[in-house]
């Protein structure tokens, strides 16, 4: 619900942004498996975290991050890299198609953290009732 949020503030697209999140879901999950042997390997999104934002999608322990744990970090990370730099890591998270999307979510990322945290305090359950 956040990240929709986040994305929707600029884009004001609903359809666009659950398209792009998807998208950016199965990009973040980190993983790819080939089709000849089975074997899995880190997929070009993850490879670009790390060569590009020094964020390693899998753990020492052998488990990956999460997708809001990925954009939590890269997000604290965001305002130092150059135009080329976000453009690279946007178009490997989400696509060509959908990085005017993911560079709307990194730009209210602010709003995302918020929404997290009002609904972790319970502060976004039945606050259309209280409204009234």
């Amino acid at each position: 619900m956040a990240l929709v949020a986040g994305a929707q503030e600029s884009i004001q697209n609903p359809e666009k942004v659950g398209n792009a999140l998807k998208s950016l879901a199965i990009n973040l999950g980190g993983i790819k498996t080939s089709a000849e042997d089975g074997t899995i390997e880190l997929n070009k999104t993850a490879m670009a975290l790390e060569k590009y934002a020094n964020i390693e999608v899998a753990k020492p322990n052998g488990e990956l991050m999460g997708t809001m744990e990925i954009l939590t970090e890269l997000h604290k990370k965001w305002d130092k890299f150059n135009d080329q730099t976000k453009a690279g890591l946007g178009e490997a998270i989400a696509g060509k198609y959908h990085s005017n999307v993911f560079n709307a979510l990194m730009d209210n990322f602010e709003t995302v953290k918020q929404i997290q945290t009002e609904i972790a305090n319970g502060d976004a359950l039945g606050s259309a009732a209280k409204e009234k």
